[in-house]
């Protein structure tokens, strides 16, 4: 009886440890502070809004097989929705918010199925689940015919059941979420701001200056990384949520851009980005203790805390949680550099530092470093010496890369600026440049 008991915790075990990683997908519609459901509710266009449902396809259809979904659906968008920067001033009525209505019954409508099939998924074994994964592509599922039949929805305005949360999200939490993610967004807007929003196989488009990369980071980031940074700022947030609304807003902004709050907030992005996109490593196997004897040879009776069996059974529980946060991390990680058309993606080995700093700069710092190259490339005078003068000991080629593509003429044209003002360096210098700009910077 012992040993069949045995046997049947080893195959439960076998079963846990090959369980898929299920994605809550109620939490990543519904959520009030990184769902996808308050992230189109927050859409004051049919351009913004079209971004948003773009960047839900590239996350919700976000393997190989589903490529060509997501592009078919790209050029499908355009007749799903109307054209146009129709805005909505009150949030009361009027044609946008009617559409909106429709794309939150389709969202919704969307996430049911997924629960439904997650919950189908936890019930099979790994080898079916390997099988039907295998045979799925995007166009045949009944969640990418949902997205492609939306146009009907989106014109009567038909919803499906509204949860509390529908009203735009309120609260510390989701101010705090809300500030957060306007840091970043104000770094992406200073950088993009009149960027042509164009690509093609000889002009990409860096994804630090596409428009179509910011709401999509944007949406990752309140997937993935902002619940971890609401747990380290518990304190501060759970003071907010005592005041009043503009006393929280006052409070909640200065966190963010007053010294002591901004470093700390800066300390606990640092952690959470490393937590979120770093592999964890696999805990080794622990050691079996040496049964020591005493005097007359007989085993001594081992009087640690642990018993074998329970440093065996925390080691597996360990293994497990690393290769699910390694799993989730290489999610993350598919999504965050998934291919697209509208811009050239970030590359994990060189632009995770990157990604993760762009909120710790400065935006006045930014703003002030791209006007003085600016500067330095309008007066025309000794530029290779200017430019390295300046440059010394400053993080400036995100801001040098931006200028580039927001005055191509002054630094790409006729009068070769850029080159001239590069020639001192070499490309593992400005790495950025030699990825887009390879022929102004030498090897």
């Amino acid at each position: 009886m012992l040993d069949q008991s045995k046997s049947n915790a080893q195959k439960a075990a076998t079963v846990a440890a090959d369980a898929p990683v299920v994605t809550d997908w109620a939490d990543v519609f519904e959520h009030a502070d990184h769902g996808l459901i308050p992230l189109v509710l927050q859409a004051r266009s049919i351009d913004a809004l079209k971004k948003c449902l773009l960047v839900i396809v590239e996350s919700l259809f976000s393997r190989d097989s589903d490529a060509g979904f997501r592009h078919s659906y790209s050029a499908k968008l355009d007749d799903i929705l109307p054209s146009g920067e129709m805005r909505v001033i009150d949030g009361t009525g009027g044609e946008l918010e009617v559409i909106k209505k429709g794309v939150v019954g389709m969202l919704r409508q969307i996430k049911d199925f997924r629960v439904q099939k997650a919950a189908e998924a936890l019930a099979k074994l790994p080898e079916e689940r390997k099988a039907e994964a295998a045979g799925r592509k995007a166009e045949d599922a009944q969640d990418a015919n949902m997205l492609l039949e939306m146009k009907a929805g989106a014109e009567t305005g038909k919803e499906g059941k509204k949860p509390a949360n529908d009203s735009e999200p309120a609260g510390a939490e989701a101010l705090f979420t809300k500030l957060f993610c306007a840091e970043y967004g104000a770094k992406f807007g200073i950088l993009s701001k009149g960027v042509a929003q164009k690509t093609s196989p000889k002009f990409r488009l860096p994804f630090l200056l596409s428009e179509t990369f910011h709401v999509k980071f944007e949406v990752i980031l309140r997937a993935h990384f902002i619940d971890g940074l609401l747990h380290r700022c518990r304190g501060t947030i759970n003071r907010a949520d005592g005041l009043e609304p503009d006393e929280q807003v006052k409070l909640l902004e200065r966190y963010f851009t007053g010294r002591v709050g901004k470093s700390e907030v800066w300390s606990f992005w640092q952690t959470i980005w490393a937590d979120v996109t770093e592999e964890k490593e696999i805990p080794a196997k622990p050691k079996p203790k040496k049964k020591k004897k005493g005097l007359l040879g007989f085993a001594k009776k081992d009087t640690g805390d642990r018993s074998e069996e329970e440093a065996k059974a925390e080691w597996k529980e360990a293994v497990r949680n690393a290769k699910r946060d390694n799993e989730r991390c290489e999610q993350i990680w598919a999504e965050i550099c998934a291919a697209s058309d509208d811009y050239d993606p970030p590359v994990r080995d060189m632009d995770s530092q990157l990604l993760m700093e762009l909120f710790g700069r400065s935006t006045n710092g930014t703003v002030n470093q791209m006007r003085a190259i600016n500067q330095i490339v309008d007066q025309g005078l000794e530029l290779g010496r200017a430019f390295s003068d300046y440059q010394q000991g400053k993080n400036i080629e995100i801001c040098l890369l931006a200028n580039c593509y927001q005055r191509p003429p002054h630094y790409l044209g006729e009068k070769d600026r850029l080159r001239e003002m590069l020639k001192g360096f070499r490309r593992p210098s400005f790495p950025l440049i030699a990825r887009y700009l390879p022929e102004f910077i030498r090897d």
